[in-house]
């Protein structure tokens, strides 16, 4: 596939208490196409990713790059070339394998259709969508609702006037909505080739809980992650605002209904547990169970 030169790379230091600042400036000052911008406080993870997007205009194309995944030296030439081939794509992206601490990476089991991690964790991959999405716009839009773990296709790269008119990073499962609105205005492009590598290593989101991974992304001491459900009115506002016939519309906005009704979805919300969207842990009506008691009595 032809390749193409990377245009920029904006370094957007969301106010790091390490040695990133020194290190940006030292490879800043040997390529004039980096390009290194440092926030004052810490404003989360997700407005970061927002500004770093906003700073990058006007460069047609975009994709975000965590500081911890890796990519491979054709990543952007691969996925540019792809998209240049089809206007109408809103986005391109490869394949993604998971990968240690140690660039090791992780065994995948083909029965489970998930990658295996030393410490027990089974982490289901991306494989439903990692093919070419074409056809009709709900079809598209649903077939992205439908799929869980999209950590491939929202570190593709994507045709700016696509993610100008999206609701970028917002809310808890935002990549979800970032990703429909992509499939709503237009075709995913596939590579079928590792070109990116997914680091999971315990200081990672798969490690932290609802409460560790809204605090951080919304740099927000104590933030509570909202009720997923919450955000149905952005999906139904996409479609509202995607442009679709009578026909076409009325089975996005089926998807919509499917996608909150799924049985996953109403059990994290009605059903007690570590997954609940409320917080459950009983049921309201369970008493709380009984203090230890001492071991040792207390001494005036």
């Amino acid at each position: 596939a032809q390749t193409r030169p990377l245009d920029h790379v904006l370094a957007v230091d969301n106010a790091s208490t390490d040695a990133t600042p020194d290190i940006a400036h030292r490879y800043a000052r040997r390529d004039m196409r980096i390009r290194y911008v440092r926030n004052e406080a810490n404003i989360g993870s997700l407005p970061n990713f927002n500004r770093a997007f906003r700073l990058s205009a006007p460069a047609p194309y975009f994709a975000w790059a965590a500081h911890d995944d890796r990519h491979s030296p054709d990543f952007l030439g691969r996925l540019l070339a792809l998209l240049e081939a089809a206007p109408t794509a809103s986005l391109a992206y490869g394949r993604a394998v998971y990968i240690d601490d140690d660039e090791e990476v992780l065994p995948y089991d083909d029965p489970m259709g998930a990658f295996l991690a030393p410490d027990g964790m089974v982490y289901n991959d991306a494989r439903a969508l990692e093919d070419d999405i074409d056809g009709l716009p709900s079809r598209r839009f649903e077939r992205v609702l439908l799929s869980t773990l999209l950590n491939t296709p929202i570190h593709g790269v994507f045709r700016r006037s696509v993610l100008e008119k999206s609701s970028l990073h917002h809310f808890y499962g935002s990549d979800t909505l970032l990703l429909a609105e992509a499939a709503l205005a237009g075709p995913f492009r596939f590579a079928d080739d590792d070109l990116f590598r997914w680091r999971l290593h315990p200081a990672g989101t798969a490690y932290m809980t609802r409460e560790q991974w809204a605090e951080r992304e919304t740099g927000i001491e104590g933030f509570r992650p909202k009720l997923p459900l919450r955000s149905l009115p952005r999906y139904l506002r996409a479609v509202a605002r995607a442009g679709l016939g009578p026909v076409e519309a009325t089975r996005a906005y089926a998807a919509v209904a499917r996608y909150v009704l799924r049985a996953d979805k109403l059990k994290r919300t009605f059903v007690p547990g570590p997954d609940n969207y409320l917080g459950l842990r009983r049921w309201p009506w369970r008493p709380e169970p009984p203090s230890a008691a001492p071991t040792e009595a207390a001494h005036s």
